[in-house]
């Protein structure tokens, strides 16, 4: 879990510690529940408390209205575009129909941040 979190923490520097921290655990118990339900997501987790308590701080981190989901969703495209071409060129096609001017912001920040850390050649 710690290696996890210290990955998390680097990857989304926007976010606080805890913040960091309440990401790392809701991901790996996504995974490890292999289900999206709070409350099986928190029996996963049942190493970090009780159940019920677990699942209150994960309410209470989705919940978080200082959390940008708009940086986070940025922040883990690039991530994960970066790790898949780390030295190539990736090209993005998106149905723009329902999203509007959602997409093009992500895109926007997606081409600062390729800008900012090019692939290498």
């Amino acid at each position: 879990m710690y290696h996890w979190f210290h990955t998390i923490a680097r990857q989304f520097p926007q976010l606080s510690q805890p913040q960091a921290f309440g990401l790392a655990a809701f991901s790996l118990g996504l995974a490890v529940a292999r289900r999206c339900t709070l409350s099986v997501v928190a029996e996963a987790l049942a190493w970090l408390g009780k159940p019920d308590t677990v699942e209150w701080r994960l309410q209470r981190f989705l919940s978080n209205p200082n959390i940008s989901w708009q940086q986070g969703c940025v922040a883990l495209a690039a991530w994960v575009l970066m790790s898949l071409v780390p030295r190539g060129v990736v090209v993005l096609i998106v149905d723009e129909t329902s999203l509007t001017d959602k997409v093009r912001v992500a895109k926007e920040r997606l081409d600062e941040l390729l800008q900012e850390n090019p692939p290498s050649t």
